[in-house]
């Protein structure tokens, strides 16, 4: 009889061992559904930032173009003026030098 409750015993410790086995493997599978989400989540949110930044990048790049030719076409816009019209550039440059030595005084 002590052998019998022995081995029911045992039977019962192995049961619940393997239940327990069981339940560790259903949170493993479960703690591994979870991170494999979070991964996702992650590289999802990863990519819309790289995109916003790409965007951004290529945003700047177009103004900073911008900003270098609008100098360069002023300039070229002007130095065409002085070639139609020389004298009339040399009468406005005489005349603006006279006004802003008048004001320096």
């Amino acid at each position: 009889m002590a052998d019998e409750m022995k081995l029911q015993g045992n039977s019962r410790v192995q049961g619940m061992a393997q239940r327990a086995h069981g339940y560790v493997d259903q949170a493993r599978s479960g703690a591994s559904a979870g991170a494999d989400y979070a991964a996702q989540a992650a590289h999802r949110r990863i990519d819309q930032a790289a995109t916003g930044a790409t965007a951004a990048a290529d945003w700047l790049s177009q103004k900073a173009g911008d900003y270098t030719r609008a100098p360069q076409a002023a300039l070229d816009s002007a130095c065409e003026t002085i070639r139609a019209r020389p004298l009339v550039s040399v009468g406005i440059a005489l005349a603006a030098g006279y006004i802003l030595g008048r004001l320096a005084r």
